[in-house]
């Protein structure tokens, strides 16, 4: 069975741990902003269906360290979701396919 994977692009980068990551588990995501881009951001996850799933707007970016807000997390199901990470007031963006066996 192939492993799940992630792939990223863009100025703000999308990690997701895929150890262990199968449908009907929970992903988490975590980023970083290899620019200084400045909060706000907007989060979209789209499912393998299309149907946005989470479309939300984030103070802070959850990086993973101590003092950031908790990942963002969602359940996933087998397929390819398409992820995107905006700042609102720059040009600051972050595209991602994550996909589960």
């Amino acid at each position: 069975m192939p492993a799940a994977s992630i792939e990223s692009t863009g100025a703000i980068d999308i990690r997701c741990n895929t150890h262990g990551l199968v449908a009907n588990k929970k992903a988490q995501l975590t980023f970083h902003a290899w620019d200084d881009a400045s909060p706000p951001f907007q989060l979209i996850v789209q499912a393998p269906s299309g149907q946005v799933i989470l479309d939300r707007l984030l103070r802070s970016l959850p990086t993973g360290d101590p003092q950031a807000p908790p990942p963002i997390t969602f359940s996933v199901l087998s397929g390819e979701y398409k992820i995107t990470i905006t700042e609102q007031k720059g040009k600051a963006q972050g595209k991602a396919f994550l996909r589960i066996p």
